[in-house]
């Protein structure tokens, strides 16, 4: 029997070719082993973080009590170890979660700080006469090139998990499989829509992560209504469902004919804040170590570097 390049032989063993897809998920049985790809052989001793530590879901960071997890038996270490920590990888960097992420000095899961990504441009306005009064203005690249695509891919494991700790049967069941196939790499859904919302005022920035999905069992099809939440900014993943109206929200949808996203190519930003105090420099090497601060390029040769404040 002849079998097609990257797909199951009928075992456990993926045959390897250039299709990033998995066997198709309508023949999975995912009731049993693992949640995403259905495999029931292989290791299953990794916990799975449904939010990225990246992004906060660590108690080190100080903005949960409890991690957001999925305990260990539940999905293989292949996909937890690899496939899925693309997704997250895919996440914390995509350039306006790395915008939030650096503003916000939401800390690695080393401790540290971190830089804002390629993809993302600033401008700065300070106060002449207080210049520790400044404006920030972002731009962030969101094209093809940002990753936009397994941005998507991440809200669909993030969605697939959160319905596990709350409804662990129906998260197991056959209309959850187009979700599963494109958490691990597999085509986007048709009716796929993605949401990305900044908060309207610097004082109702929530850093929590958190997430939520919603679920409506009248209609026939799987139709969920998602939500994430990371650095600030909520980001809404929508199957078979309408776009709702809601203010600072940019949108992409996935194209029936090519399976990927379109939608708006960039994501303006506008910051207000004070700093304790503002500093000229003329070296990196003169201001604290890496870990306890973030870069931002601001304009050629130049950076504008944000520290904790303990250290002001």
């Amino acid at each position: 029997m002849r079998l097609a390049r990257g797909c199951w032989d009928g075992g456990s063993r993926f045959l390897r070719g250039n299709s990033p897809y998995h066997r198709p998920m309508a023949s999975v049985d995912r009731t049993v082993g693992c949640l995403f790809c259905g495999n029931r052989q292989g290791r299953f001793e990794s916990e799975e973080h449904v939010i990225p530590l990246a992004l906060g879901n660590a108690v080190a960071s100080g903005l949960v009590e409890d991690e957001f997890v999925i305990p260990p038996g539940e999905i293989c270490d292949k996909c937890n170890r690899r496939r899925l920590s693309l997704r997250d990888k895919a996440l914390a960097e995509w350039p306006p979660i790395s915008v939030f992420r650096s503003l916000g000095q939401v800390a690695n899961r080393r401790g540290q700080l971190v830089d804002a990504v390629a993809g993302t441009r600033w401008d700065i306005a300070l106060n002449p006469k207080d210049p520790r009064r400044f404006v920030l203005f972002a731009l962030a690249n969101t094209g093809p090139r940002s990753n936009r695509d397994d941005v998507a891919r991440a809200l669909c494991k993030i969605a697939l998990e959160t319905r596990w700790l709350d409804y662990p049967l129906d998260a197991r069941s056959a209309r959850w499989n187009p979700i599963a196939s494109a958490a691990i790499g597999g085509p986007l859904p048709a009716s796929l829509l993605m949401g990305l919302t900044h908060p309207d005022a610097p004082e109702n920035v929530n850093l929590a992560p958190e997430s939520r999905v919603f679920v409506d069992d009248d209609f026939a099809a799987l139709r969920i209504f998602g939500l994430t939440f990371v650095t600030g900014l909520q980001l809404s993943l929508l199957i078979n469902s309408h776009a709702p109206l809601v203010p600072r929200t940019a949108w992409w949808s996935a194209d029936s004919a090519t399976g990927v996203l379109t939608g708006p190519d960039s994501f303006w930003g506008r910051f207000e804040g004070a700093a304790a105090r503002a500093t000229r420099t003329t070296a990196a090497s003169s201001m604290s170590s890496a870990k306890n601060r973030s870069a931002l390029p601001t304009e050629p040769g130049a950076q504008l570097y944000l520290h904790r404040s303990s250290e002001s």
